[in-house]
């Protein structure tokens, strides 16, 4: 219901959505968006009626007259929608349901929040957003989830980097980056971990991407060997390659582009070339932020061939973040910056080799 009053507000009079966009120009016909909104929504009201009803915050009293209003508007469709063949189809026992009592219970839920909100800003004399404080336990919480969703992408780069640093001289430290947030995901933790999970781990394709394109710089630094190679012969030449030495090197696949030709197969949640010689691929999609370097251009479609002792290394170290809030009344920014480091250190062996191979194309 409250959805409901939220896109009926946005309806112009000419029939415009948002005052710009026109459903007549969009589906090429003369359409009615007010009725079609009381109708969907006396379709959602006789057949998702059930279940937990969730009282949405930022309603005010001026939402919930204008709801009340919008009751007759929507009982005109109930009847006819009762006798849908394909909605009794759906919901068998459509017919029975009370559409007074499952409006007002609706309403109410919404008459429930409204007070407290109210009581709430009164309290508060002036409530004010843009001056709440930063809550300790809401940082702390996106802490966790950041060096959660961190553990996570790095177990994917397992395969083609080591963990193992001893011997190894030149390093680099991955550097922080920042990012924003709106303001209200830190003044209080959140009940909803997974939606913040699943936000810091895309957050952290820029740490996955910078590792990447620092291997592709350790590979451009390497003495690395490009040889050109037709498809059809591509499989016979690396098995020739690595012929009682499969176990000692890894294959990377700079684009995904190659496995058509390699026939690498999953062995549990690895892949392998001939069930010995683990394979990686450097998703095209997935690290694309790469996809317009030339470091990445030159060495897209080739398949790498690397000795696992010549795999760069990395160390980790302690992930913190810095908040600062830059929320402004003036400049219509409701948000806090997050200056991420992510505590990693990489380290590259000396005196390598690679072969690099090219396709044909």
């Amino acid at each position: 219901l409250f959805r409901y009053q939220q896109c009926k507000k946005r309806v112009s009079d000419d029939g415009c959505y948002f005052n710009h966009t026109s459903a007549d120009d969009l589906f090429g016909k003369k359409l009615d968006l007010n009725a079609i909104l009381d109708r969907y929504t006396a379709i959602l009201l006789l057949i998702c009626h059930e279940g937990e009803r969730i009282s949405s915050q930022g309603v005010k009293e001026g939402d919930v007259v204008e709801i009340a209003k919008a009751k007759k508007n929507i009982e005109k469709y109930i009847n006819s929608l009762k006798a849908d063949p394909e909605l009794r189809r759906l919901r068998p026992d459509i017919h029975r349901v009370d559409y007074d009592k499952v409006f007002d219970v609706g309403l109410n839920g919404l008459t429930d929040y409204y007070p407290k909100q109210k009581a709430k800003n009164l309290f508060c004399k002036k409530y004010d957003p843009f001056s709440q404080p930063l809550d300790e336990n809401a940082k702390m919480q996106m802490d966790n989830l950041f060096a959660s969703a961190l553990q996570h992408r790095m177990s994917f780069l397992q395969g083609y980097w080591r963990d193992n640093v001893e011997g190894m001289e030149y390093q680099i430290v991955v550097a922080p980056f920042k990012t924003t947030i709106i303001k209200d995901a830190l003044t209080k933790p959140s009940e909803d971990t997974k939606a913040g999970f699943f936000w810091a781990s895309r957050v952290l394709d820029v740490v996955e991407n910078r590792l990447m394109y620092l291997f592709l710089e350790y590979v451009d630094s390497a003495s690395t060997s490009c040889k050109t190679i037709k498809n059809h012969d591509m499989k016979d030449f690396v098995t020739d390659f690595l012929n009682g030495h499969e176990k000692e090197y890894i294959l990377l696949d700079i684009g995904d582009c190659n496995s058509v030709l390699l026939e690498p197969r999953f062995e549990g949640n690895e892949q392998y070339f001939n069930k010995e010689t683990v394979y990686k691929s450097m998703d095209e999609v997935k690290y694309n932020l790469l996809a317009d370097l030339p470091l990445y251009e030159k060495y897209k479609h080739s398949v790498l061939i690397i000795q696992k002792s010549s795999l760069p290394s990395i160390k980790r170290t302690q992930l913190s973040i810095s908040y600062k809030d830059i929320s402004s009344k003036k400049y219509g920014k409701y948000a806090v910056e997050l200056t991420v480091t992510p505590g990693i250190e990489v380290y590259f062996p000396n005196n390598v080799e690679i072969l690099c191979l090219k396709p044909e194309r």
